[in-house]
């Protein structure tokens, strides 16, 4: 039966795997399907097969599958509002800068600065 698919099923083992996206996002990929997160379509909807509770409870008990717990869970991944969605702490670097104009600076110009805080999430 496998053969018939383009993507093999997934290693729910795998702790990198298993620990990228917040279980959310796993309940609606299992309960509408992988185009309802821009997911493989091969990904199948389930919610005429099971409830919202039983689809919650099979959610949590495959996220709890793999035996490393070095990663972070993807609960605690970090929303950014501009050209992505998400950052991965686990494998990214978050580079954050913001400019400040402070006002007029003691030699009669202006002042300005770029403030930059960076957040290294590297394993």
């Amino acid at each position: 039966m496998l053969q018939h698919f383009k993507n093999g099923p997934a290693d729910f083992t795998d702790p990198l795997f298993n620990s990228r996206e917040p279980a959310s996002d796993w309940f609606l990929v299992t309960k509408h399907g992988g185009p309802s997160l821009a997911l493989s379509s091969q990904m199948p909807r389930f919610a005429d097969a099971f409830s919202d509770e039983e689809i919650s409870a099979l959610v949590a008990y495959v996220k709890q599958f793999p035996e490393d717990r070095g990663y972070p869970p993807g609960d605690l991944n970090f929303f950014l509002p501009i050209r992505t969605i998400k950052a991965f702490p686990e494998d990214e670097v978050v580079l954050k800068m913001r400019y400040q104009d402070t006002g007029a600076s003691e030699v009669g110009g202006t002042s300005r600065s770029w403030k930059s805080a960076s957040v290294a999430g590297i394993r």
